[in-house]
């Protein structure tokens, strides 16, 4: 899955939370691959970055309405959407507060909704789209100390799955990306312990996630939807 080819030529691509991370890291590869790429994110553009840049609260849905008719206006149809941008709140059940889940289910879960729901009309009228949702290895196993996250990344990859039922047919497809430990501002914080003990024992970079979603993004993964790719080293091998 190595870039620079030409497998996503005249293609625009959407993808939230652009502005750093995974996110990041995916806009500059589906960029190398020849797509179009317009970052909507909260935070300000990467300087250098060279992608277009529009601001977004994922959790506004007037804001959604407006940065998809604009990405349409400027540079047309979209072909590819990236749902990256997300937040975490640390605490067990015990502790985590209530203000504190609010928040994390509301750009997590209602900032991936509402970007499936402003996008995917225009893919099905189309016939033609790929949707990459990120979700988490905490989206697939029990996490102590992230309750509100890992009730957040398993919503989102069951709304993947939902989502890729009701386009069944209609040539748009919906997956998801499980990243296990990635070395991102979101993790900083992590102790090494978290990735030590796993099969590929190091934090991942997160071109490494970015190649498995330009991959989904493309048409070499024509045959899968509703579907979960996970990009974490053995992590959830315990």
């Amino acid at each position: 899955m190595r870039g620079g080819g030409e497998a996503l030529a005249g293609r625009v691509a959407l993808v939230t939370g652009g502005s750093s991370g995974i996110g990041a890291a995916t806009a500059d590869r589906l960029a190398r691959d020849g797509a179009r790429v317009v970052c909507a994110d909260i935070a300000p553009p990467r300087a250098g970055a060279g992608h277009a840049h529009l601001p977004l609260d994922v959790t506004d849905e007037e804001r959604w309405a407006a940065v998809v008719s604009e990405v349409e206006r400027r540079y047309g149809a979209i072909d590819v959407l990236v749902t990256s941008a997300g937040v975490v709140r640390w605490g067990g059940v015990e502790e985590c507060t209530l203000a504190d889940f609010r928040t994390v289910q509301d750009v997590n879960v209602t900032g991936t909704f509402l970007g499936l729901k402003h996008v995917l009309p225009g893919m099905r009228s189309r016939g033609r789209g790929s949707v990459v949702t990120v979700s988490s290895v905490a989206g697939l196993i029990g996490k102590p100390n992230q309750v509100a996250y890992v009730a957040s990344k398993w919503a989102v990859r069951g709304m993947t799955k939902a989502a890729a039922r009701d386009m069944a047919g209609t040539g748009v497809r919906v997956n998801s990306v499980h990243p296990g430990p990635i070395r991102t501002p979101m993790t900083a914080g992590l102790s090494d312990e978290v990735f030590a003990r796993q099969p590929m024992a190091r934090r991942a970079d997160p071109e490494e996630v970015a190649a498995m979603i330009a991959y989904l993004a493309g048409d070499g993964s024509s045959y899968c939807t509703g579907a979960e790719f996970v990009v974490d080293g053995g992590h959830v091998l315990g």
